[in-house]
């Protein structure tokens, strides 16, 4: 979120919505207002299944322009959304395994994205790939617990060596 608001974007997180029978929350809403651009953010630690994430992602995006000027007054001349996720190798390999979907869902990545996030000049739809240079990746997700990655250290299910 620091990324987002350094770059002069407004950001709310869990943002709720009730909307024609559709139910949910936004992960992070974003608006810059100098461009008139509306970002939403979906944030996932797994994937079950590919086709919930895209129908879900496709809900919040059709609904977000709505929700955004009835909840913040936030008037948006476009709507970029972007899939976030960890940097693990288990999710990476289930989006190659999807590669067509995902390429059409969200054909932008990696550093357009951050270049985007600086100048968003029209709608991006991408998926962003996420890790820290100091070796963790820490996304957060609403009523659960927090998943971390420290680089270099064996997972408990493979115990450490003696």
């Amino acid at each position: 979120m620091e990324l987002l608001s350094s770059a002069g974007w407004e950001v709310r997180v869990e943002v709720t919505y009730s909307e024609f029978g559709e139910r949910g929350s936004i992960d992070i809403l974003a608006f810059m207002p100098s461009a008139g651009v509306l970002l939403v953010i979906e944030i996932k630690t797994d994937m079950a299944a590919v086709e919930a994430t895209l129908r879900k992602v496709d809900e919040k995006v059709r609904l977000a322009p709505d929700v955004a000027r009835k909840r913040f007054g936030w008037d948006a001349s476009t709507v970029g959304w972007l899939l976030v996720m960890p940097e693990r190798s288990t999710l990476r390999r289930r989006v190659e395994r999807h590669s067509s979907v995902f390429a059409r869902a969200f054909p932008v990545r990696g550093s357009e994205i951050r270049r985007w996030l600086q100048q968003p000049t029209k709608a991006i739809a991408g998926l962003w790939f996420l890790s820290s240079s100091r070796g963790t990746t820490r996304i957060q997700r609403r009523g659960g617990g927090e998943r971390v990655r420290i680089a270099n250290c064996p997972s408990p299910s493979r115990g450490a060596a003696a």
